[in-house]
């Protein structure tokens, strides 16, 4: 009898072990790769460096989505966070059904996505970061 109580009771701590690491895995963006994409706007701010391109083409709109997907990000989150100083880049995805999602590149550093009227920042790393400024070069507007 004893065995068999001390193996439920190991069952139970695992299980809660398990299920409290679930709570803690990081909430990250929702993915932006979808066939239903028909358009993505990116303007930056400040308006002295002004950058606005709209994308309706697959390619181009694949580079920016499949940039977004492939990003890694650090675990934590920080919520409510304004954006550090610098260039910041709005990225809204536009979808077939008429929804939008909105990213947040900011200083080479953080992803921001928005959700439920907060911004929630995620850290990047410089190297990938960085990389979104080849992609509006290299990606001209389509209108």
């Amino acid at each position: 009898m004893g065995k068999k109580l001390t193996a439920l009771i190991l069952l139970v701590v695992f299980s809660l072990l398990f299920a409290s690491c679930k709570e803690n895995e990081p909430n990250l963006p929702s993915n932006p790769s979808d066939n239903s994409v028909i358009k993505i706007n990116v303007i930056s701010y400040p308006e002295a460096e002004a950058c606005t391109k709209e994308y309706t083409s697959p390619e181009k709109i694949a580079a920016v989505t499949d940039y977004l997907s492939g990003l890694s990000l650090q675990n934590e989150s920080v919520e409510n966070q304004g954006p550090p100083p610098g260039l910041v880049y709005q990225i809204t995805i536009g979808y077939e059904d008429g929804t939008e999602k909105i990213y947040y590149h900011s200083a080479n550093m953080f992803l921001g996505e928005w959700k439920d009227d907060t911004i929630i920042w995620y850290r990047m790393l410089y190297d990938e970061a960085a990389e979104f400024d080849n992609i509006l070069y290299l990606n001209t507007s389509d209108k």
